[in-house]
C-alpha cells in the first residue's frame, strides 16, 4: 500500500509532526474500520485520483502518481470502527511547505470519498459507459468512479488500445449496441470545445453538430438493445438560459436567447429521446467546471499569476461554477437518487460577479486584478456572438433539485474552491 489519508485536515483528528531531523510524518484519526479504509486504498486508479490537479502542472511530465521519494505509510486500528493512517516521507529535510500541501490536499479528498462510501452503503457494481471521456470532466468520472468500485468502459474515436475502451463514431452515427451489453448507465460528455475560438460559422456548426450527432448515435445503439442501460447521464451547460442579468435561475427557468441556448435546447432534445425507450433522463446544466488540468480556469491563470488579470467587462454579470470534484460528484449523485431526474444545474449554490471572481482568483494567488477587459476589447478580440454570448453572458444558476435531493457539495465557496484545487491551502501544516 503506498497512501494512507483521513477524515480531516484540522482540529484534534489532525497531527503534523517532525520525526527527526529528515523525516516528516503526518498522522490523522479516520472513523471507519482499518480494513475499509485498506481495501479502499486498495483499488484502481488510487494513485490517479489521490494526484492534485496542480501536482502535474509544478511536475511537468510526471506519471499519475505523486508518491514522494522515501514515502512510507502505516494504518494502525484505533477500536472496531476506527483508525490512524500515518504518513511519513524520509529524507524530506526542507521540504515541509511542499508535503504539508500535498497531504493536506489528500486528506481532503481520501476523507470525502470515504465519507461517500459510507454514506451511500452497499452500492452494487455498476458498468458505465462514458462519451467524452478525453474531456475535463470525462478524465475525472472515470478515475473516481473506479475507486468507488464500479467499471468504466470508455467510447473512443480512434483505434482501440486497450481492454476498456469501445470504438464509435458519432459523426457517421456508428456505435456497436452489442458491445454495450451489461451497460447501466451513460454518461455523455461529448461535444466540441465552445471556447476553442470565435464563433464562425463552421465553429458554430461543429459545436452543435458534434453534441446532437453523438448524442443522437448513442440514443440509436440504445434503441437496438434487447436489455437497456437504466439511465442516460447527459451534459448540458448553463447556457440554456442565455443572458440574464440578477434573475436567480433555478431549473424551472426557461429556455434563453442566443447561440448557446439555442445549441443546449437541440442537445437536451435528442438526450430526451431516451425516455421513450424506458431510460431515466439528467440533463446536467454544467457551469463554469474549474480545474488548472483544463477549461477557463487553465486559461485564465497565467495572465493572474503573471498580474495580469482582472475582470471581464464591467464585472456585474454573475459566473455559476463549480469545481471539477463536485461535477462529477454531482453525475453519481444523479446516479444514485431517483429524484434526479431532467434538467439538473450542476453549479455551486454561491455564484458570484465576474468582479468578485477575479478578485478572488487574484488574491489566492497573492496578486490584484488590476488589468480588466473591456467589453468592447472582448467583442474586438472574439467576436459580438462570443464575447456576448459566452465571456459576458450572466447567469445566476441555484442547483435545486441537487440541495432538494441531498448533495452536499464538497466546496461551495469560490475562495476555499480555488485553495484547494491550485494547492493554495491556508495553514496546510
Amino acid at each position: 500500500m503506498w497512501y494512507c489519508a483521513g477524515t480531516g485536515c484540522g482540529g484534534n483528528n489532525f497531527r503534523v509532526f517532525r520525526m527527526s531531523a529528515s523525516t516528516f510524518s503526518k498522522s490523522i484519526l479516520i472513523h471507519r474500520p482499518a480494513s475499509e479504509v485498506k481495501a479502499w486504498l486498495a483499488r484502481p486508479c488510487v494513485a490517479e485520483r489521490l494526484t492534485p490537479p496542480w501536482w502535474r502542472e509544478e511536475n511537468p511530465g510526471a506519471a499519475s502518481g505523486c508518491e514522494p521519494a522515501g514515502h512510507v505509510c502505516r494504518v494502525q486500528e484505533e477500536g472496531a470502527a476506527a483508525c490512524v493512517l500515518t504518513d511519513e516521507v524520509a529524507g524530506a529535510a526542507g521540504d515541509d511547505e511542499r508535503l504539508a500541501r500535498l497531504f493536506a490536499w489528500r486528506h481532503t479528498t481520501v476523507s470525502d470519498d470515504l465519507e461517500l462510501l459510507a454514506a451511500h452503503g452497499a452500492v452494487r457494481k455498476m458498468k458505465f459507459a462514458v462519451a467524452g471521456a478525453s474531456g475535463l470532466i470525462g478524465r475525472a468520472l472515470m478515475v473516481f468512479l473506479r475507486t468507488q468500485g464500479h467499471e468504466v468502459l470508455r467510447l473512443a474515436r480512434r483505434e482501440v488500445a486497450a481492454d476498456d475502451e469501445l470504438f464509435w463514431d458519432p459523426e457517421k452515427g456508428a456505435l456497436d449496441a452489442a458491445a454495450l451489453r451489461g451497460v447501466d448507465v451513460i454518461v455523455n460528455l461529448a461535444g466540441e470545445d465552445i471556447a476553442a475560438g470565435r464563433w464562425t460559422a463552421s465553429r458554430r456548426e461543429a459545436i452543435r453538430g458534434s453534441r446532437v450527432r453523438a448524442t443522437r448515435t448513442l440514443v440509436a445503439a440504445v434503441e437496438k438493445m434487447k436489455h437497456r442501460p437504466h439511465l442516460l447521464v447527459n451534459a448540458s451547460a448553463s447556457g440554456f438560459y442565455g443572458d440574464r442579468g440578477d434573475t436567480v435561475l433555478d431549473e424551472s427557468g426557461p429556455r434563453g436567447n442566443g447561440f448557446l441556448a439555442e445549441v443546449c435546447e437541440a442537445w437536451e432534445r435528442e438526450a430526451l429521446a431516451a425516455r421513450e425507450l424506458g431510460l431515466r433522463v439528467v440533463l446536467m446544466r454544467f457551469g463554469m467546471v474549474l480545474s488548472p488540468e483544463g477549461g477557463a480556469l487553465a486559461r485564465l491563470l497565467p495572465a493572474f499569476r503573471g498580474g495580469r488579470g482582472g475582470r471581464l467587462g464591467d464585472g456585474r454579470h454573475w459566473v455559476s461554477w463549480a469545481l471539477a470534484d463536485d461535477a462529477v460528484g454531482a453525475i453519481y449523485h444523479a446516479v444514485l437518487s431517483q429524484a434526479c431526474e431532467g434538467p439538473v444545474n450542476a453549479a455551486s449554490p454561491n455564484p458570484v460577479t465576474g468582479a468578485e471572481f477575479a478578485a478572488t482568483l487574484a488574491r489566492v494567488l497573492g496578486k490584484t486584478a488590476w488589468l480588466g477587459a473591456p467589453a468592447w476589447a472582448l467583442r474586438l478580440k472574439y467576436g459580438a456572438a462570443f464575447a456576448d454570448g459566452l465571456l459576458l453572458a450572466s447567469r445566476r444558476l441555484m442547483p435545486e433539485r441537487l440541495l432538494d435531493s441531498g448533495f452536499i457539495f464538497r466546496h461551495a465557496r469560490l475562495e476555499t474552491a480555488l485553495r484547494h484545487v491550485l494547492g493554495k491551502i491556508t495553514n496546510p501544516k
